[in-house]
């Protein structure tokens, strides 16, 4: 029943958590008077501080998804059961929060914008249990359990990521469609979104504003576009976006900026493009939003079992991996010479790009914690971190 309270989707140039809401601790430390709670309007508030029929509400939708899932029942059916009833429950919960806080004229502390964090912990407790559909099992729930299993880990590690790849996509979208009724079409009209899937192409003029068309149009520039169509977790906008640089630059594999067997260091290795066709491939994307589990289409039908996940990769793809962690090696080495001054090698824009890239797919390294990345402000923000860790936790757990 502990709710891990996340930051929403914030817009902005900040990054998605420019307005990260903060869970109000119960200890003493929390903003008590009027003044610091309009001081810190983005504090949500803890449950105890809410008026009654708002912590009756909570209680009693948990008690009922813990009554859901901890069922001695085992057959199949009864385990998708299970969970879409705990689901249902939960957007019940959401649906409510949202009653109460747009109603309420009284409470300070329930408000539609401290809501939101209530809402967006709810979204990750549902993604939670949709990858755990696609898994095919229930993690384990009651609050008298005293063991957490490798499954479980996992799940959670899954429907995470799956959460936060979700969030970020939107922010894209949101970002885009704001530029584009902004009037700052020359982002869109910049060129080179001919022959990319819709998804690919929100993700170029995403990074175009991010990272700046110079650098999307320049050499390596399709390495911020993988970057962030990989944050996005959205592995059919990257091979769009791979596919259509490999058919762009098929006549310049010879490029003279080459580096330890590297066809072209600023160009997309053949691990690369391998890796991500088999993470389409194997995984089956279709209409899912993100590689990490199968989404609900829009809350238009129920989630389903996949046959393959990240949890359990091909022996191919596992080769793939290791190829990319010695690319990744590769670009680590030319980082350390160049922050290092050796030899006056001046770092290219794009690599801490490529080396994000390499990382997130080889497994090799969390791009949060990885000493090279430090300086290249890609995690911005805590989402971020928390996705880069928790994919990384990922390739460590079906090692």
């Amino acid at each position: 029943k502990k709710m891990m309270m996340i930051g929403g989707a914030g817009g902005g140039g900040e990054g998605v958590a420019s307005n990260v809401p903060l869970l109000e601790a119960s200890d003493g430390g929390t903003a008590s008077s009027s003044s610091s709670l309009l001081a810190y309007s983005n504090i949500i508030p803890s449950p105890q501080s809410l008026p009654s029929n708002t912590q009756e509400l909570i209680r009693s939708h948990l008690n009922s998804i813990d009554g859901h899932l901890n069922n001695n029942t085992s057959s199949s059916s009864t385990t998708g059961s299970k969970l879409t009833g705990a689901i249902a429950l939960l957007t019940s919960l959401q649906e409510g929060l949202k009653e109460l806080a747009n109603s309420n004229n009284n409470n300070e502390a329930l408000n539609p914008e401290s809501m939101n964090g209530y809402s967006d912990a709810i979204s990750l407790i549902k993604s939670i249990l949709n990858c755990s559909i696609s898994l095919g099992v229930v993690p384990t729930s009651s609050s008298s359990s005293t063991t957490t299993t490798a499954t479980d880990v996992a799940i959670n590690a899954m429907g995470s990521c799956n959460f936060f790849a979700h969030q970020f996509k939107h922010h894209v979208g949101t970002v885009v469609r704001e530029a584009s009724l902004s009037g700052l079409t020359s982002y869109a009209s910049s060129g080179g979104v001919e022959g990319l899937i819709p998804s690919a192409r929100d993700v170029r003029t995403f990074t175009s504003i991010v990272a700046g068309s110079e650098l999307v149009n320049g050499q390596g520039g399709v390495w911020p576009q993988l970057y962030y169509a990989l944050r996005c977790g959205d592995a059919l906008a990257a091979e769009s976006i791979v596919k259509q640089y490999a058919d762009n630059n098929n006549n310049n594999n010879n490029n003279s900026n080459t580096m330890g067997g590297d066809s072209s260091f600023s160009g997309v290795d053949p691990a690369v493009l391998q890796i991500i066709s088999q993470l389409v491939e194997e995984l089956q994307q279709q209409d899912q939003e993100t590689i990490f589990g199968d989404s609900t289409n829009g809350n238009t039908r129920l989630p389903r079992q996949l046959e393959k996940s990240l949890l359990s990769p091909s022996q191919a793809m596992l080769q793939s991996r290791r190829q990319v962690c010695e690319l990744y090696e590769r670009t680590k080495t030319r980082m350390s010479s160049s922050s290092s001054g050796g030899g006056g090698a001046i770092l290219e824009p794009f690599v801490p790009y490529r080396a994000a890239c390499l990382a997130l797919l080889g497994g090799a390294d969390s791009i949060s914690e990885a000493p090279v990345l430090e300086s290249s402000g890609l995690v911005k923000t805590v989402e971020d971190y928390l996705y880069a860790s928790l994919w990384h936790a990922l390739h460590l757990a079906d090692t």
